[in-house]
This record gives structure tokens, sequence and C-alpha cells, in this order.
């Protein structure tokens, strides 16, 4: 994460817009990249009131991610049990060429194998 500090509200206004713009697109990578900056550059100084409206929209995306990973996570969970599936290797493209990739599929496994130990224990 970059170590400039923003020097005005406007710069905070400039990434807010842009936050809320890539949200409406459902690019939520691009939105996280905004709202972390505006929180890791607002919460340390007398501004701390701008990094609430950053960190409300940070946990809107979490909130619209967990809805849809739910879905995608029971379907790979029914493939995984219906396959007997014992060993999953996980590939796909690297986060330089696809941004947040990594953060989704972290956030996607850690959701799925906690999934699969539930069903486990019932």
């Amino acid at each position: 994460m970059s170590t400039k500090k923003f020097q005005s509200v406007n710069e905070y206004n400039i990434l807010l817009q842009a936050a809320k713009k890539e949200y409406n697109k459902e690019n939520y990578s691009a939105s996280i990249c905004s709202l972390t900056s505006i929180i890791d550059n607002f919460s340390h100084h007398n501004n701390q009131e701008l990094a609430i409206e950053a960190k409300f929209w940070l946990a809107k995306i979490f909130e619209k991610e967990k809805d849809c990973t739910k879905i995608k996570i029971d379907q790979v969970l029914d493939w995984i049990k219906n396959n007997k599936i014992e060993h999953l290797n996980v590939a796909g493209p690297r986060e330089r060429t696809s941004p947040g990739i990594y953060e989704n599929t972290l956030l996607f496994m850690g959701y799925l194998l906690k999934k699969l130990e539930e069903s486990q224990i019932n």
C-alpha cells in the first residue's frame, strides 16, 4: 500500500467517487483499492470522520461479495461431494494480469473450506 499521505479533502472526494463508480459497475477489487487507501491515509489523522464513509462502503462490498460467494460456494460444495473429490488444485490467472484475483480467491477458498468442515461435522 502507498505511504503517500493525502493533503486535501479534494483527494479524498476523488478517491471516494472513484470507489463508488467502480462499486456501481460491480468492479469491487478496484473499489476496495480506493477505499483502503482512504482508510489508511485518513484514519491516522484528524480526519477520522472521512474514513468512516469509506469503511461504510467497504462493508457494503464485503456483504455483497459474501452473498454472491455463498451461491458459488454451495455449487462448488455440491460438485465436490457429488464427484467425491479428495484433492483440489486451484489455478488461474496471476494477480498482475487480473488485479484482485488473489483476494477474491482467498476469500472464496476460506468460505469453501469452512463449509466443507461444517458439512463433515454434521
